[in-house]
């Protein structure tokens, strides 16, 4: 029983971290929307846009990056800080 716990325990943790980590990538691409635009017909390929404009491959890659790096930054923050606080609040007691 004491294994079972111990390996759910892991699983918890690891579906904590990337369940963060995906939130964390999500909101930076929405930050990356907020300051970098595609070019395209709606803002006539740059003129009447008041954000940076890029093009769609360039505006891909720059989402996908930061993304990746920002959750990455924020799974491993979870590991290290998050995840010992919740292992001490799951404390197994020793049964035997």
């Amino acid at each position: 029983m004491q294994k079972f716990k111990t390996i759910a325990l892991k699983v918890l943790f690891e579906i904590l971290s990337v369940g963060v980590a995906w939130v964390a990538g999500l909101m930076s691409v929405e930050i990356i929307s907020a300051y970098f635009e595609e070019k395209g017909f709606s803002n006539l390929w740059g003129f009447w846009s008041d954000k940076w404009v890029v093009d769609h491959g360039t505006f891909s890659t720059l989402e996908w990056t930061i993304a990746a790096v920002f959750g990455f930054v924020i799974m491993q923050l979870v590991n290290k800080y998050w995840s010992p606080f919740v292992a001490r609040a799951f404390k197994l007691e020793n049964t035997a």
